[in-house]
């Protein structure tokens, strides 16, 4: 299949792997930019090479700016707990979030540390993102109520913000605008990951927050931008990356915290250190699996009546932690208590909605319930925290196929043909 203009400029420009997201994305997003601009297919290439507003709304097109306060709320709480230690407590930080979007998470970091005593004086936070249209909406710090997802959500909700009314012609919204004591500490900034004189002349960071960024990239670009990362990093620093991004900083040397349901790893350079920053918190860890993974047998398995009834509770126990609702949920799953389990899975969403593991467990025990539409629905979730995610795309393609679906069935079995080339290419 010929490669595309919109393809060969976001590759060029932002180091998009086309494979990410998938052709058919990158069709319905060609088809969008044709329409808007009147130009067919053979005069848009020309068009887009000589326009900087063009190029400027194609990346505002594909950039994804989900996101909401404190997701993964774990990581904000290790980094806190890791910044409390005394040689730490009385510097003042700098701290990056990149790409920081609607910024959210930029405004989460801050709030934490706030919380913890640190004072705005001591906190620097740069928050930077490829989209002017996100930024714009960053420093202006009004949201909806559906940003404030869980308990931290809802508690940085009634600390850190005031409600505002926002006006329209049509009906009065009303919003959470941040208090001006946290925007304080932010500086927005547009800028690309693949620059690698972004910060010419800085002091280093003390943490930086990258998450769900490297999993888009070309494999060149993603190692071009894990050298930033590592460069603009102090090597006493922590960096936070994505759940399907921790195979990528590990290989470029970055060693991985290791503490259940969070992500984030130590500069190369300070590998020696691993210990201290392991027992930065005295909350003890987890013997969990890692990579957790969903038994492959489990779409074969028929729900278990006797299973069911004999481990039933009237509801999922609350005081149960995030990594343990997943265990629980995988081994009744094998067990065959079905509803049982997936109770356990959307209780360890209801904290951890990032993780796409929990997704795929969830769709996985929706397909052996016979419930399509739900498994399709947390597939999808699935591959969009997690756009590689080999099984979910395998499973989504089988489905659609029985669905009789078969353009859809097709585009996700090219996409998976193309990530498995991708990795039989790979050294």
């Amino acid at each position: 299949m010929p490669v595309t203009p919109v393809e060969t400029f976001l590759q060029q420009a932002i180091g998009l792997d086309s494979a990410s997201i998938g052709v058919e994305a990158l069709q319905h997003l060609q088809n969008a930019r044709l329409h808007s601009t009147g130009l067919d297919a053979s005069d848009y290439a020309g068009f887009l090479h000589k326009s900087p507003e063009e190029q400027a709304q194609l990346i505002e097109s594909v950039v994804v700016t989900e996101t909401w306060f404190f997701r993964n709320h774990l990581s904000f709480d290790f980094i806190a707990e890791w910044l409390q230690q005394p040689s730490r407590r009385s510097q003042n930080l700098r701290l990056l979030s990149l790409p920081c979007a609607t910024g959210e998470e930029a405004y989460s970091l801050v709030m934490t540390l706030l919380n913890q005593g640190f004072s705005p004086a001591q906190l620097s936070l740069d928050a930077v993102d490829i989209s002017v249209q996100a930024l714009r909406v960053a420093q202006q710090g009004s949201y909806r109520s559906s940003a404030f997802r869980g308990e931290p959500g809802r508690q940085a909700q009634q600390n850190f913000f005031h409600l505002v009314e926002q006006r329209t012609a049509l009906n009065t919204e009303v919003l959470y605008q941040v208090k001006p004591a946290v925007q304080a500490c932010i500086h927005w900034q547009q800028g690309n990951i693949l620059d690698a004189h972004l910060f010419p002349h800085s002091a280093l960071f003390d943490v930086i927050f990258c998450r769900n960024l490297l999993i888009y990239l070309t494999k060149k670009a993603s190692a071009q931008a894990i050298n930033n990362l590592m460069r603009w990093l102090k090597p006493t620093g922590l960096l936070c990356v994505g759940h399907a991004e921790r195979s990528l900083v590990s290989q470029a040397g970055f060693v991985q915290v290791t503490r259940p349901g969070i992500f984030v790893c130590q500069h190369p350079h300070a590998a020696g250190n691993e210990a201290a920053v392991r027992t930065a918190s005295k909350v003890p860890k987890l013997a969990v699996r890692s990579p957790l993974r969903p038994s492959p047998n489990l779409t074969a398995f028929q729900p278990n009546p006797a299973a069911t009834a004999a481990v039933m509770p009237s509801e999922v126990e609350a005081s149960l932690s995030a990594m343990q609702h997943l265990e629980q949920a995988q081994k009744l799953a094998d067990q065959g208590a079905l509803h049982v389990a997936l109770q356990h899975c959307q209780a360890f969403l209801q904290q951890q909605p990032e993780i796409a593991e929990g997704h795929f467990l969830c769709a996985l025990i929706y397909q052996a319930r016979h419930d399509e539409p739900q498994a399709e629905r947390y597939f999808q979730q699935t591959l969009y925290l997690q756009p590689n995610h080999e099984e979910a795309l395998r499973h989504l393609m089988m489905l659609l196929q029985r669905q009789g679906r078969t353009a859809q069935a097709t585009s996700l079995q090219q996409r998976l043909q193309r990530l498995r080339s991708l990795a039989r290419q790979s050294p």
